[in-house]
C-alpha cells in the first residue's frame, strides 16, 4: 500500500537545500519568521540515538545533527557525501573510502577515519541491513586520518547501498567517544555531537514537546546541487524548532494562526480544511508515498504457522483498508509488490496472494492451516497519524 504524501519536506528542502524524507500530508504557512522555521513534526522526539531505534522521527533528527559517508539521490543512486570517493579493489574485497576536506565536529575538532570506522561498526550491530553486511566484513580499519578501509571475506554487491541507505537505521558518523559506546548504551542529550548542517540546542530541548536546532556556521556543504539526501546541504535558516501539540486540531489551529510555519503530516480528514486556509500551501514532495507493511511474528503462535499467515494476507483488502484510513483516493493507491511500487525494486512476483483479496478463500485457508483459535495481538504506533488510522481498521473472517 502506498499513501501519496502531501508533505512539506521543506523540513529538509527549505532547511538544507532539498532532503526528501518520509512523511504524509503536510502544509506550510507561506510567510515564515526571518531566520527561524517552526515545525510540527510527524511524531514527538523522545529517543535521540538514531542507532537505537528505527523511528523516522529519530532518523530525521539524525540528518539535522550528523552526516553520512554516502547518501541516496532522487533516483536512489548512492553518491559520496562525507566521502570524497571510494576505491574498490579488482577482487571486490577491499573498499578504501576517503573523507573529503572541510569536515569538522561541532566542537571544531576534525572528523577522522578513527571516528568513522567505529561508527560503522556500532551501526552494523543494530541495523538489519548492517548486520547482513557485517557477515561479509572481515575488518573495518583506518589508513591515516582520512581513509577508512573495509575488507570483506567474500564479495558482496550491496556494500555502498548498505552504508548509503536512506531508511532507518541510517549509518550516521559520530565522534569516536560516542561511536565506541555499546548499542545498548543509548546516546543522550549530552551526546548529540555531529558534523551536520545543524547543531543540537540542548538547553532548549523538552522531551516530547520541543526540539531546537541552530545552524552550524562552519558546515562545508558539497558543491553538487542537493538531491534527496545527497549533494550540497546549503542551510538557509539560522534556527529550526520542532514543536509538538497534544492533538491534530490544536496543531492545525497553530498552523492557520501562524504560530508555526510547517505541519509535516496533516491527517487526511483535516486536509480539506488546511487546503482552504489562507496563506497555507499544500504540496507533495514525495510521490513514492508512505509504504504500509504488516510483519508477522513467525516465532509465536498462531503466526508461526505459514498457513495462518497466508490466510491473513488473503483476507486483507488494501482498497478497503486505505479507504477507511485515508478516505480520499487522491492520496493513496494499492501496491502488491513486496518492494515499494514506483521504485526500481518493484516486483510483482508472487503478488496474487495479496492482490486478489477473498474472504471465502481466506476462511478455507485458515481451516486448512490447523488454526486453533489462538489470540492475535496487533502492535502499532499511536503517535503517527496515518499509522494510527490503520490501527483502527479491522476485518473479521
Amino acid at each position: 500500500m502506498s499513501i501519496s504524501r502531501r508533505e512539506l519536506m521543506a523540513g529538509a528542502a527549505a532547511l538544507t537545500g532539498g532532503l526528501a524524507l518520509p512523511g504524509s500530508q503536510a502544509a506550510l504557512a507561506q510567510a515564515a519568521p526571518k531566520g527561524t522555521l517552526r515545525v510540527i513534526p510527524h511524531a514527538a522526539l523522545t529517543t535521540l540515538d538514531p542507532v537505537a531505534t528505527t523511528g523516522y522521527i529519530v532518523r530525521n533528527h539524525g540528518y539535522m545533527v550528523w552526516d553520512t559517508l554516502f547518501a541516496q539521490d532522487e533516483q536512489l543512486a548512492v553518491k559520496p557525501q562525507m566521502a570524497s570517493g571510494v576505491e574498490i579493489s579488482a577482487d571486490k574485497l577491499t573498499y578504501r573510502i576517503t573523507l573529503r576536506d572541510g569536515l569538522a565536529w561541532h566542537d571544531d575538532t576534525e572528523v577522522t577515519s578513527a571516528d568513522c570506522a567505529p561508527s560503522l561498526v556500532r551501526w552494523g550491530q543494530a541495523d538489519g541491513m548492517g548486520r547482513r553486511l557485517f557477515t561479509y566484513i572481515d575488518s573495518v580499519t583506518t589508513d591515516g586520518p582520512k581513509v577508512i578501509v573495509i575488507k570483506l571475506k567474500r564479495p558482496y554487491g550491496l556494500v555502498l547501498e548498505s552504508i548509503g541507505k536512506l531508511s532507518t537505521n541510517v549509518p550516521f558518523m559520530m565522534p569516536k567517544r560516542f561511536a565506541e559506546k555499546a548499542v545498548t548504551d543509548r546516546l543522550g542529550a549530552d551526546d548529540m555531537m555531529g558534523s551536520g548542517p545543524f547543531r543540537w540546542n540542548k538547553t532548549e530541548y523538552r522531551p516530547g514537546a520541543r526540539v531546537v536546532y541552530d545552524r552550524n556556521p562552519k558546515y562545508v556543504p558539497r558543491s553538487e546541487p542537493a538531491s534527496n539526501a545527497s549533494g550540497g546541504k546549503v542551510v538557509h535558516l539560522e534556527r529550526v524548532e520542532w514543536v509538538n501539540f497534544p492533538d491534530p486540531n490544536t496543531a492545525l489551529n497553530a498552523l492557520v494562526s501562524g504560530e508555526v510555519d510547517y505541519y509535516e503530516q496533516v491527517p487526511a480528514d483535516l486536509l480539506p480544511i488546511v487546503s482552504r486556509a489562507p496563506g497555507v500551501k499544500v504540496a507533495n514532495f514525495n510521490p513514492l508515498g508512505n509504504l504500509g507493511m504488516g510483519r508477522f511474528n513467525s516465532l509465536v503462535a498462531p503466526t508461526n504457522n505459514p498457513g495462518v499467515r497466508r490466510a491473513i494476507a488473503k483476507a486483507i483488502n488494501q482498497s478497503e483498508l486505505l479507504k477507511v484510513a485515508i478516505g480520499n483516493p487522491e492520496f493513496y493507491k494499492t501496491c502488491a509488490s513486496v518492494y515499494p511500487c514506483g521504485t526500481t525494486f518493484e516486483n510483482g512476483s508472487g503478488s496474487d496472494l495479496v492482490s486478489k483479496s477473498s474472504l471465502d478463500e481466506a476462511r478455507a485457508m485458515l481451516r486448512a492451516s490447523g488454526y486453533n483459535g489462538e489470540k492475535i495481538v496487533l502492535l502499532a504506533t499511536t503517535d503517527i497519524p496515518v499509522q494510527s488510522a490503520w490501527r483502527s481498521t479491522r476485518r473479521t473472517f
